[in-house]
């Protein structure tokens, strides 16, 4: 793994002009076990409280200075795994780049579905 500044400059061309749209389950999720708030993450940001919650649960899209900002608080493994990429091939090339091995998938087995026969 590289240091946070290499990550941010080897993701850079992933990152659309239009923003970043982030998981707002997981966010909250590393939110709760990491012991941060709304309040402490939106400082970092330099944005509202309201303004990030809106944003996330609109699914609204984050600039990319805010989102550089909170990969340095989250660090990228975290950060990869919140945001939200539009395709699989997509994701799997932003972790190629960023970590430099490829992202392993559980694949999910189908489950057979029970057919009840009614007499």
């Amino acid at each position: 793994m590289g240091s946070k500044a290499s990550i941010n400059t080897s993701a850079d061309s992933c990152i659309k002009p239009f923003g970043v749209v982030l998981k707002r389950n997981n966010f909250l999720r590393w939110l709760r076990s990491n012991g941060y708030n709304y309040f402490s993450i939106a400082c970092e940001m330099r944005i509202h409280p309201r303004q990030l919650m809106r944003k996330l649960y609109k699914g609204k899209p984050f600039p990319e200075g805010q989102i550089r900002r909170l990969t340095f608080l989250l660090g990228a493994k975290d950060m990869f795994f919140i945001i939200q990429f539009p395709t699989r091939q997509e994701r799997r090339c932003v972790y190629r780049k960023t970590f430099g091995h490829e992202l392993y998938e559980r694949k999910q087995k189908r489950r057979r579905q029970r057919i009840i026969w009614a007499k």
